[in-house]
């Protein structure tokens, strides 16, 4: 599994794991010989034939979803015409989804936050650029929600100020990760495409690579932002660095349990907030995530399974330390634990001179 420190697109693969991951962190996990090894084959096979249907599959269940007028069938399809590989242009039709979404739910925040993101995280010129204003009108107490620019604009300085100024973050990940997997519950393969592979185990597979391609904000432009350079740039400025440490503290206190989320805050926290306790709560955090990183990752799909699930009804940092749990025996890491590389506890601006030094 791998969060890495300065992801700024779709979550790449803490996926490895449950099916993908970040880049802010590591890499959570490698195959474990568990006493399923029958289950963990199947698991593989469907697997890798999944990859080769997710675009066909992803049209399907957009244009599916499509049909239907309830919000949570079109967050659903706004979110899977997205394409997995994160490059891509949207599946046809994808951008009168988003037009519809917010049509009809105009004054709901959380279906103007997917139309937000979606824009914000695609690579091509957005059909509409206005959601995230009207984001702003209707829930301009979410910090996240005043950094989500049409792709992944670099924000202003008064941006920033608001954001930080907004005093909470709510990545809303497991409400839509919830809602992507009610979505596509029980729906097969595209038809005649099962290639000799276990078909509800096929299903799932494919389900779980939408799930791990579900989005989260591009917190790259606002990394840049408050960079150990710009900050040294402005040393001076110390409203500057308190807007990164501000901004910090809400993302690390994500109300939507999204690790990326909280390890960008984490970042900021330890760089901007330096003796403080929220400093020591980050460390803290960082080092259990990296525990966590060095554990097997679930091996069955139904392991697989149980670690989504969880992650829709617990969030995501509580369903991985339960794995850990399941995993090792223990929720948390040993106090005399010491990582296999010591440099991924330090910031990335640490790792650097930490090397020279040797």
């Amino acid at each position: 599994m791998s969060h890495s420190e300065a992801s700024t697109g779709k979550r790449p693969t803490i996926r490895t794991l449950i099916g993908s991951s970040v880049a802010t962190l590591g890499v959570l996990c490698s195959a474990v010989a568990s006493p399923g090894a029958a289950a963990q084959g199947a698991s593989s096979a469907a697997e890798s034939v999944a990859t080769g249907l997710g675009a066909e599959y992803g049209r399907e269940q957009m244009r599916r979803l499509a049909n239907s007028s309830d919000r949570d069938s079109l967050i659903a399809a706004a979110l899977i015409g997205l394409t997995n590989d994160g490059q891509s242009a949207p599946a046809e039709g994808h951008a009168d989804v988003v037009y519809r979404l917010v049509g009809d739910y105009s004054n709901d925040p959380l279906a103007v936050f997917t139309a937000a993101l979606v824009c914000n995280v695609q690579l091509q010129p957005c059909a509409r650029t206005d959601d995230q204003l009207q984001l702003l009108r209707i829930a301009p107490d979410n910090a996240i929600h005043h950094v989500l620019l049409p792709n992944a604009g670099k924000p202003s300085a008064e941006q920033l100020h608001r954001a930080a100024a907004a005093g909470t973050a709510d990545s809303h990940y497991s409400a839509l990760l919830g809602i992507v997997r009610k979505a596509l519950a029980n729906q097969a393969a595209p038809q005649g495409q099962t290639q000799g592979v276990d078909p509800t185990e096929l299903a799932l597979a494919l389900r779980r690579n939408e799930l791990a391609s579900v989005p989260w904000p591009m917190f790259g432009p606002i990394m840049t932002i408050c960079s150990p350079a710009a900050a040294a740039r402005r040393e001076g400025d110390a409203s500057v660095r308190a807007d990164c440490a501000n901004l910090g503290l809400a993302l690390f206190s994500d109300l939507g349990h999204n690790i990326v989320t909280r390890t960008y805050g984490g970042t900021l926290v330890r760089r901007f907030a330096k003796g403080t306790p929220a400093e020591v709560a980050a460390n803290a955090f960082r080092r259990q995530y990296v525990w966590i990183d060095e554990l097997p990752g679930p091996a069955t799909s139904a392991d697989k399974e149980r670690l989504y699930e969880e992650t829709v009804s617990l969030g995501e940092w509580e369903a991985f330390q339960r794995h850990a749990e399941r995993s090792s025996g223990a929720r948390a890491a040993p106090a005399d634990w010491a990582p296999s590389n010591p440099q991924a506890l330090l910031l990335p601006e640490e790792r650097g001179a930490a090397s020279s030094r040797k």
